[in-house]
């Protein structure tokens, strides 16, 4: 499977951008798949560009836990 979503740009709030890339450094600690995500993308990217790949999952997480009004779930795939 293959997931087609843009980059997290450069554009806009800088310190939004460092914040979630910290909070995805937090998340692969804490969340099973978010650790097992960030261990498969490490193997063909860097450390860092597979870093962004999880913060901009964690951006559509928390955007959906805002839509749906649920709490965030550790381990949901």
């Amino acid at each position: 499977e293959h997931d087609w979503k843009g980059a997290l740009t450069y554009r806009r709030h800088r310190s939004l951008r460092s914040s979630l890339v910290e909070c995805a450094w937090s998340a692969i600690q804490k969340d099973p798949v978010m650790s097992q995500r960030y261990n498969e993308l490490k193997q063909r990217l860097t450390g860092k560009r597979a870093i962004i790949v999880i913060a901009r999952k964690l951006i559509s997480r928390i955007y959906a836990v805002l839509k749906n009004q649920t709490p965030y779930q550790l381990g949901y795939a």
